[in-house]
């Protein structure tokens, strides 16, 4: 800390004392409030927090001899890591940046920057490995079912990216805030797929592997404001499904009494999609009366099938406590199913 910001620190540590000796029926003559807030401003510009970096390097040994699902949650590879800790705070700027690396598919970062409080951003993302079973399909199985697994040496697992992104900003002076919030997951590898195929006395329980890169995305735009005694909040949420290549399977069944032999999809992944519209209002929550409402429309949609819905939702709560030891409210939902 520099010799002129330590100067203005011991000035305003000063003027605090003097100020309160006054307030208290001292002699001393009252000083200039002007000054005062100037010496406040200047000390809130100039004051920082120097920047803080902390960082590893290391490697990581793993073996779990062909027995992946004892690290159910480990890449099964050895692989360089290392983390880094860093915190910035020269006011009005606040940036932080938490990152821990274990492997290509074992990860965290968290990362942020603010602005007074006019600017408030945020990004967390996390990269994730699930080992998965194989379930053995060698055995022999009661009379009229037959086991048939088509990749017996295969093994399953995916890899899980998921990233949340958040960002606020704040009307100067007013208590308005937009706010924006995505986040994105996306999930690859193999996965163990079992289904039947056959009819009742001859039926086979057939396991394959299937390849997935799925991906989902959720989107949230909105404000809120403080009017009055009200707080209200209206928002929008979009959310979307793609289930990538491979979303259906095909296998030859054989005929039946409703259908000819043929070849039928099925174990089908459908693309979808949804939206969402609410608005959200409740008074103060520090009185001994309280009301809050919330509405939402809604809509579904299976785009694979065609199929749709649309919900509405009602809620309203009233709460009153007259006493310290008395509480009634009142709870009041409502919802409608269109398909």
């Amino acid at each position: 800390m520099g010799k002129t910001l330590l100067e203005k620190i011991l000035r305003l540590g000063l003027l605090m004392c003097l100020t309160a000796v006054t307030a208290v029926g001292g002699e001393l003559q009252p000083f200039n409030t002007a000054e005062s807030l100037a010496l406040h401003r200047e000390f809130d510009t100039q004051a920082h927090h120097e920047t803080e970096v902390d960082l590893s390097v290391g490697y990581r040994w793993l073996n779990l001899d062909d027995f992946t699902r004892a690290g159910e949650y480990q890449y099964p590879h050895s692989s360089f890591a290392g983390s880094i800790n860093l915190d910035s705070y020269p006011l009005p700027h606040r940036f932080h940046l938490y990152s821990e690396f274990l492997g290509a598919n074992n990860y965290y970062g968290d990362m942020g920057y603010a602005y007074h409080d006019l600017l408030l951003f945020r990004d967390i993302f996390t990269g994730s490995y699930h080992n998965l079973d194989h379930y053995d399909y060698q055995q022999t199985g009661a009379a009229g079912i037959n086991y048939n697994d088509k990749n017996p040496d295969d093994l399953y697992g995916t890899e899980v990216y998921d990233n949340i992104l958040s960002l606020r900003l704040k009307a100067p002076d007013f208590p308005f805030h937009t706010f924006l919030t995505h986040r994105y997951i996306q999930k690859d590898g193999a996965i163990q797929q079992r289904y039947l195929i056959g009819t009742f006395g001859n039926i086979n329980k057939t396991s394959s592997s299937r390849e997935i890169d799925w991906r989902t995305t959720d989107l949230t735009l909105g404000f809120n404001s403080h009017l009055g005694p009200l707080e209200v909040e209206v928002a929008h949420e979009r959310t979307e499904f793609d289930p990538g290549r491979n979303n259906v399977l095909y296998d030859a069944y054989p005929i039946q009494s409703t259908r000819p032999a043929d070849t039928y999809p099925h174990d089908v992944i459908p693309e979808t999609e949804s939206s969402l519209n609410s608005v959200k209002l409740h008074t103060s929550y520090t009185g001994g009366f309280v009301a809050s409402a919330s509405l939402s429309h809604g809509n579904q949609k299976n785009n694979y099938s065609g199929a749709q819905s649309d919900t509405l939702h009602g809620a309203m709560d009233l709460i009153w406590i007259p006493a310290p030891d008395l509480n009634l409210f009142l709870k009041y939902r409502h919802q409608e199913l269109e398909t």
